[in-house]
């Protein structure tokens, strides 16, 4: 488990280090007159952004107690749609 944990840490970090690089590519010519530094705290922070909506936009690892739970709570609308059905036919 600290592996795979380690493992996802690892691909986090080459995933932010894209980031960077992509984000420092595009946007250098357009921010040339800045310093460095704040050139830098702008990145850095617009690729922790990115991460983190990425990351709620993804979806998670496959979950099947969670996949189980999503069809049973979608089958209760069904059911009772049947119920009231027989009702009005009956």
């Amino acid at each position: 488990m600290a592996d795979e944990k380690a493992h996802h840490l690892k691909d986090g970090d080459d995933r932010r280090a894209a980031i960077v690089h992509d984000l420092e590519i595009r946007l250098r010519p357009v921010c040339d007159y800045w310093p460095d530094d704040l050139f830098r705290s702008m990145v850095d922070d617009l690729a922790d952004v990115t991460l983190k909506y990425e990351g709620i936009a993804s979806p998670s690892i496959f979950d099947p107690l969670t996949r189980h739970r999503l069809v049973h709570d979608l089958r209760i609308p069904v059911g009772r749609r049947s119920v009231a059905s027989a009702d009005e036919q009956g």
